[in-house]
């Protein structure tokens, strides 16, 4: 039935009140004529977050229409405790008045700290202990009111599961930890680099407090954001699950809608949606009511309020052309969607548009995950989104083969010759190959084929590789049978950080090499991941090994024998190897040498002091800064040894050598 022109300029200035109630609150506390207008502060990368982080939210008494053609999809009575204060209540409370109790529980139980150690694998470093307090005297001791939560506090992780230690920001700057958590990257090839980002952003721990004049603007809206691009909405969603409704600011609000979209729950994250466009006047909430309508069915409503929307100028092209998908005006044809937001990914889902090729470079690990999961995506699209959201930590191996497992196959791909698979070219012959494999009952085809599939794959693409085919590997027995595989399976093991299986089968190419070929280059080839996986494996450092080592490269250009005798003395120098200095004899006069590429001085330098003064948050933090995002194995020698003998500084010894290991594997070692 079409609404007449009366019905529709009703409902047109419905919405045109809805939309327009955060701008006359705005307006509301703007100057009178003739009063001087305060300048407005420059508002600096690192404080980005919107005037209502600095106070609770203060929701205005109910205005919204409540008309059903305007209602929020998703939103009966009962449900999940909202975030907001309801309407009508104070966000504070009033002057005299008894502060309510805070929740019992501020961490998390054990079992969902975010670092977890898979059977055989080294447990997280326990880091260096912060300055001891001292004990107050039996006779002074005088009861005092128990203080309220810091927010910024909050966390899921303690030192016996994985945190960092609630001492991790003593003796630190709060506007340097506020910049570096505002850039630290997200994107990082490296599980290493994401379990360590991970452990940063959950740590219980107090923050310093600020410095005279320095920014007061608190710090878990940045943990958070930077938590939901990391793809870790399970985090947010506990963490944010402890803050009071009095302490909910707008941006803590927008991380648990991002999560929630990101996670696809669009019930839930309308609820919020609908809560906060009463409260605040930001445009986001605006686009997002928006699509809630069309998610309810109230495309007419949705429409109205999108017209408004367009009419004050909110022209995004991604949106518009999104949001006049979903009410049937046209067909939405994706060319490029550079760095989406969780909003926009919703809006894509909903469209049942397909994925741009060019998202796969630029996405955050965040819509890596979602496009991995979402079953509407292209196989091929889902496939590739996958193996990279898994490469960055943000998706569990198991989730990739089980994308793996799913992809459907014709009879003429089934019958192609493994030996023709091409494996290093698309992910779609990977996924192929993958299935070949599990059907492989004998032990010496399955490795053979293993084999040829860790032998193609280059740089981060071999750390991938090794963990998707780790429980393959560590279901085989060690034997005479497979020495010729032992160099393979312990490179693999190693890399996937099962160092404790990877020492039985480089054991076992040192017992072969005297019979065997391949288990000798294994067992020369593989002495520096040895070394670098553990101070007790492998034969200690000693010049002569070294030069076996070189040796056991073969005729390699020059230049990449360079670069990797380079790499090797820096990772080995910074666990804490014996180098004599004659080493680098050899390769002083090497063709291949290039000036090194180090992060910016103020980078580098905080670092240094960082963990010269065993302030363990901003080592961890300035480290990954440090690293750039890059694959650890393309990450200047120079800095890989300053970012690991930093580490390993603060007590973080076991990640600083996963870090080498990763480098090492990646950098052709």
């Amino acid at each position: 039935m079409t609404a007449s022109p009366a019905d529709r300029r009703w409902r047109h200035r419905i919405a045109t009140a809805v939309l327009a109630v955060p701008v006359l609150a705005v307006l509301a506390i703007a100057p009178a004529a003739g009063q001087e207008r305060k300048p407005v502060p420059l508002v600096q990368p690192w404080d980005r977050e919107t005037e209502f982080d600095r106070q609770p939210a203060q929701p205005a008494q109910p205005t919204v229409a409540t008309d059903p053609a305007v209602a929020v999809p998703g939103s009966p009575p009962g449900g999940a405790r909202p975030l907001l204060p309801a309407a009508g209540e104070s966000a504070t409370p009033a002057e005299g008045a008894p502060r309510q109790p805070l929740p019992a529980q501020t961490t998390a139980p054990a079992t969902t700290a975010p670092a977890t150690t898979a059977p055989g694998q080294p447990a997280p470093s326990r880091p260096a202990a912060g300055r001891p307090t001292r004990p107050v005297p039996l006779g002074r001791i005088q009861s005092e009111p128990l203080a309220a939560v810091d927010p910024d506090s909050l966390g899921l992780a303690e030192p016996p599961h994985g945190g960092l230690g609630p001492a991790m920001w003593q003796g630190g700057s709060r506007d340097l930890i506020r910049r570096g958590l505002s850039i630290m990257p997200v994107d990082t090839p490296s599980h290493t680099v994401h379990a360590l980002a991970r452990r940063l952003l959950t740590t219980v721990a107090a923050p310093p407090p600020p410095s005279p004049g320095g920014s007061t603007l608190p710090l878990l809206p940045l943990r958070l954001e930077r938590l939901v691009a990391l793809g870790r909405t399970d985090d947010v969603a506990t963490i944010i699950g402890m803050v009071a409704p009095v302490n909910v600011t707008e941006s803590v609000l927008r991380s648990r809608v991002d999560s929630l979209l990101i996670d696809g729950d669009t019930n839930a994250a309308c609820r919020d949606v609908g809560s906060a466009i009463k409260a605040f006047p930001d445009v986001f909430w605006q686009k997002a009511f928006i699509l809630c309508q069309i998610l309810a069915g109230n495309r007419e409503s949705a429409a109205t309020s999108f017209d408004v929307l367009r009419e004050r100028g909110h022209e995004e092209p991604v949106f518009v052309h999104g949001i006049e998908t979903l009410l049937g005006l046209h067909k939405w044809s994706l060319k490029s969607l550079p760095d989406p937001s969780p909003l926009t990914i919703a809006i894509v889902r909903a469209a049942k548009a397909p994925f741009p090729k060019d998202l796969l470079k630029t996405a955050s690990p965040a819509v890596l995950r979602a496009m991995a999961q979402s079953t509407g995506t292209d196989a091929d699209m889902r496939l590739a989104a996958a193996e990279r959201a898994e490469g960055m930590g943000a998706l569990d191996t198991a989730i990739l083969r089980d994308v793996y497992r799913a992809i459907e196959f014709g009879e003429a791909e089934r019958a192609t010759p493994p030996a023709d698979i091409a494996v290093d070219k698309t992910p779609r012959l990977r996924a192929l190959l993958y299935q070949i494999i599990l059907m492989q009952s004998d032990s010496g085809a399955r490795a053979g084929l293993i084999s040829r599939v860790l032998d193609l794959s280059r740089g981060a693409a071999f750390l991938t590789a090794a963990r998707v085919y780790q429980p393959m590997i560590e279901a085989m027995q060690p034997g005479p049978d497979l020495a010729w595989f032992s160099g393979r399976a312990a490179r693999a093991l190693m890399a996937a950080g099962r160092n404790d299986l990877a020492a039985s089968w480089f054991g076992l190419a040192q017992q072969f090499a005297a019979s065997s070929d391949e288990a000798a280059q294994a067992a020369r080839t593989l002495w520096p991941l040895a070394r670098l996986s553990h101070p007790t494996q492998g034969e200690p450092w000693s010049a002569e090994a070294f030069g076996a080592w070189r040796t056991a490269q073969g005729d390699i250009p020059a230049e990449r024998l360079t670069a990797r005798s380079i790499l090797l003395l820096n990772a080995l120098d910074a666990v804490g190897e014996p180098l004599s200095g004659n080493e680098w004899a050899e390769v002083m006069e090497s063709p291949g040498l290039h000036q090194a590429q180090l992060p910016g001085l103020p980078v580098w330098h905080a670092l240094t002091q960082a963990a010269a003064g065993r302030r363990v948050g901003e080592t961890v933090l300035l480290s990954i800064i440090a690293l750039g995002g890059k694959d650890p194995g393309a990450v200047d020698p120079a800095t890989l040894h300053h970012v690991v003998a930093a580490l390993r500084l603060v007590g973080l010894d076991t990640e600083a050598r996963a870090l080498a290991v990763e480098a090492a594997v990646t950098g052709g070692l």
